[in-house]
């Protein structure tokens, strides 16, 4: 059986979150292993632009980081050779339609709406988005890496 490190995945903030502040944070072995798997280029990654804006506004506001601790933070995020990617048209209309017909919040749809279009897994911790696994089956919870 194939297991999710062996595909194209997606990732939303809940995860890459977890790379950098562990205190307080679930199924922290499990991310760890994932950011393992995509240093070492076992596992191709693809993200919103978004991803680097939310993961770094959390990093500054709640960690207590010093300047320093964030710019490493940002060199192992462009360490990882992630695939960023920015919203285009079809993306954005895609992800405004998810989040008007499943009542969540545009940055949520824009992850799902990422992996619909790349065909990829969608790896996430946010429970908003674990909602919707029976309309997106291609939604994973960490915990099943």
């Amino acid at each position: 059986m194939e297991t999710i490190v062996e595909k194209k995945i997606v990732i939303d903030a809940s995860i890459g979150i977890k790379w950098f502040k562990s205190e307080n944070e679930n199924n922290l072995e499990n991310a760890l292993f994932l950011r393992e798997k995509i240093l070492n280029n076992e596992i191709t990654v693809f993200i919103p632009d978004l991803f680097l804006y939310e993961v770094l506004n959390t990093l500054l506001l709640n960690t207590g980081f010093i300047e320093e601790e964030l710019n490493e933070a940002l060199n192992t995020i462009y360490l990882m050779e992630l695939q960023i990617i920015n919203s285009d048209k079809d993306l954005t209309k895609r992800a405004l339609s998810i989040s008007y017909n499943y009542k969540i919040t545009y940055y949520d749809s824009l992850y799902i709406s990422l992996a619909e279009a790349y065909n990829a897994l969608l790896v996430t911790e946010d429970k908003k988005i674990l909602s919707l696994r029976e309309k997106f089956n291609f939604i994973k919870p960490i915990e099943e890496l």
